[in-house]
């Protein structure tokens, strides 16, 4: 026992060592993987990225990201013009017109301004969800545009910040969603 005592004490001398921190990040500068991420990882982010809308019209040479905090995230490119089309839609088919040019700017203004005083109602309407409509289908129909600029996890996110105990990831028919008035 009294060999012991000295293995106790040689232990307990190397366990209770100082813990120092590792190196802290800096900004612009480039750092290397030690090693790859897992498959699930990667996976997990190919499926967030495949989600958002992807833009064909810009430049990519000229395109510039800009995050704010109190406001959504929004790509801006230079602008392209595209020859207009014609399409006479067919008698009865309900599509939703294209995004107006300002309608991801003005939702995500009003959203905003919503999630700031939540209580407000005057800064929202309600929406009843039909059978088998998700949240960006329900957005189409209520405000009559296309949502496919819409960036779909924040967007998701913060409606579901304003509209506790509804699932907004899986809508059932019936539920009541609050959206922004525009």
């Amino acid at each position: 026992m009294e060999r012991l005592i000295p293995l106790f004490l040689a232990f307990f001398l190397f366990s209770c060592t100082e813990n120092t921190p590792g190196e802290r990040l800096q900004t612009n500068v480039p750092y290397y993987l030690s090693e790859m991420p897992d498959s699930l990882y990667i996976a997990s982010l190919d499926s967030i990225i495949s989600a958002e809308p992807l833009r064909e019209e810009g430049d990519s040479s000229k395109t510039e990201v800009i995050i704010n905090s109190f406001k959504a995230p929004a790509v801006v490119a230079a602008p392209k013009k595209q020859p207009a089309t014609t399409k006479t839609p067919a008698a009865g088919s309900e599509k939703p017109k294209n995004t107006a040019p300002h309608f991801v700017s003005n939702f995500s203004a009003a959203l905003s301004k919503w999630q700031s005083d939540p209580s407000n109602k005057n800064l929202y309407r309600e929406i009843e969800a039909k059978p088998g409509e998700d949240l960006f289908k329900l957005l189409a129909r209520a405000y009559q545009t296309s949502t496919a600029e819409l960036p779909r996890f924040y967007i998701l996110s913060a409606m579901q910040s304003v509209n506790p105990g509804v699932m907004l990831e899986s809508l059932k028919a019936g539920d009541v969603v609050r959206i922004p008035k525009i």
